[in-house]
């Protein structure tokens, strides 16, 4: 309880900030995501997940993700190894140290459905270019249209964000879909979870307030079928640019940034995914009713993530 309170102090000085500064809205842009079939690599979102992308206003990647997203040519795979590739060797970072990097970012973001805040506090460190997080997701039936990105900004901060969503159909039984669309359209907001224990086992995120990315970074790896692990991608000598993706030409980020490391990378190697979570027998549904179920399916996936982010 005492460790509880210390963290509830540090993270004062954040939430006291957010209330101090003016926002913006822009809606986000949410894309079914359709893994390549047989995919020998890594998923850009885990199933049962809604993975957010947040890139700076402008950017060539958000782009590049949904396209991806949806090519179900192998591009999602290798799309992944490239943007990982930014965070090997990332550290964390003791609580207080986080609070303070937040208070000072001249534009952060929150992420909300509905009135519901999924996440807070997001930015993105000067020598990346994207960060992405997991938030569970239980198969419900959702309002696409009711993502938003609000900005708490600096009045003479020129940052901008912007966010791309990729929801990845959850497996669940027959009896758990049924359940899902009894559950009343006034409660879809059961649908959605906010961070976990994945932000704070990278160390880049705090308590349930502050987080500095990355699903990328507390997954990678974890969410891959039997098969090789990708290998370097090719591309031009390094620029501002972290190397070519098919698809549409790619604007000029607003910021210079290095190419990400050169080679392999440094992913640990994985056999493949753990079994899924179990899932809820209709008799277990029919006791629990369509609302619980929503929530315990809810709890699952976000267990789920968070055992994935512990190996």
């Amino acid at each position: 309880m005492l460790q509880e309170y210390r963290e509830i102090l540090a993270i004062l000085p954040a939430a006291r900030e957010a209330e101090n500064r003016p926002v913006r809205a822009r809606s986000v842009r949410v894309v079914d995501y359709r893994p390549t079939p047989d995919l020998d690599g890594y998923y850009l979102g885990v199933p049962g997940a809604l993975t957010v992308f947040l890139a700076r206003r402008g950017s060539w990647i958000l782009d590049a993700v949904a396209a991806a997203a949806v090519s179900q040519d192998g591009e999602d795979s290798r799309l992944y190894a490239q943007l990982a590739r930014y965070f090997d060797g990332r550290q964390t970072m003791p609580l207080e140290d986080a609070v303070a990097l937040v208070v000072q970012q001249p534009t952060y973001a929150s992420v909300r459905y509905q009135g519901k805040t999924l996440a807070t506090s997001l930015f993105l460190p000067e020598d990346i270019p994207v960060i992405a997080l997991n938030l569970p997701y239980n198969g419900g039936d959702i309002d696409l249209g009711a993502f938003t990105l609000i900005e708490h900004y600096r009045e003479d901060s020129e940052i901008e964000f912007d966010a791309v969503v990729l929801r990845h159909m959850p497996e669940l039984n027959e009896a758990e879909r049924d359940a899902m669309k009894l559950v009343p359209p006034d409660q879809d907001e059961l649908h959605v979870g906010g961070i976990g224990m994945c932000f704070a086992l990278c160390g880049v995120a705090v308590a349930a307030l502050v987080c500095l990315a990355t699903g990328l970074c507390c997954n990678r790896g974890a969410w891959t079928k039997p098969g090789p692990r990708p290998g370097p991608l090719p591309g031009p000598t390094p620029g501002p640019i972290p190397g070519p993706i098919p698809g549409p030409t790619p604007g000029p980020l607003p910021d210079p940034f290095p190419d990400p490391p050169d080679g392999p990378g440094q992913f640990p190697p994985k056999p493949g995914p753990k079994p899924g979570p179990k899932g809820f027998s209709a008799e277990e549904i029919f006791a629990m009713g369509p609302s619980r179920t929503a929530r315990e399916i809810l709890k699952r996936h976000r267990d789920w993530i968070e055992s994935q982010a512990r190996d």
